[in-house]
């Protein structure tokens, strides 16, 4: 009965343990977009696509809600809408050029889901391991910052290092446009 007992504690503390994972899993993935908006706008290039494909990856709101300064789900809206557009003008010259009957597939291209908002849907533990990885071939600068990332145990490791990477970045811009290197 004790061993019982004992089991059942260490399961309910491993479910603990995976909860509290979870948590911080989704705090450093909204960080990482939080730090990638600012470093973006910095950049005065709001109008910027941002890292190709990364804006997929982007998730539910956090229950606080964006900041008000936030642009990176405007501009992943955006990149759905001209998606979504130039998918329909597809479509509608291949109808207009064959005699095969559109397909719904058309719509939504690139994306999980042709209506909405996916990225509800999505597992977010498989979107933070996404965005662990892919967030790295933006950001860094050389093998050796990819090897590192790549090497790190865990996704949360991986999307820590990469929020340490996106301010140094932002530091070694700053600190260029301060000097006069870069153009502003």
């Amino acid at each position: 009965a004790v061993e019982g007992v004992e089991a059942a504690v260490r399961c309910a503390m491993e479910e603990e343990e995976a909860v509290d994972e979870e948590v911080r899993l989704s705090s450093l993935e909204v960080q990482v977009w939080l730090e990638l908006d600012d470093f973006l706008r910095e950049l005065a290039a709001p109008a910027l696509p941002g890292p190709s494909g990364l804006e997929d990856l982007l998730p539910p709101p956090p229950p606080a809600g964006w900041p008000p300064e936030f642009v990176m789900h405007k501009v992943r809206d955006s990149l759905r809408e001209r998606d979504a557009t130039t998918a329909d003008k597809d479509a509608e010259a291949r109808s207009s050029t064959s005699d095969e009957v559109p397909s719904d597939s058309v719509k939504g291209v690139g994306h999980l889901g042709a209506e909405g908002d996916w990225s509800e849907a999505y597992p977010a533990r498989r979107r933070q391991q996404r965005l662990s990885h892919m967030l790295w071939s933006s950001i860094s600068q050389d093998n050796r910052d990819l090897q590192g990332a790549l090497e790190a145990p865990s996704t949360s490791d991986r999307l820590r290092l990469g929020c340490a990477r996106i301010r140094q970045v932002r530091e070694m811009l700053g600190r260029q446009k301060g000097s006069g290197e870069v153009d502003a």
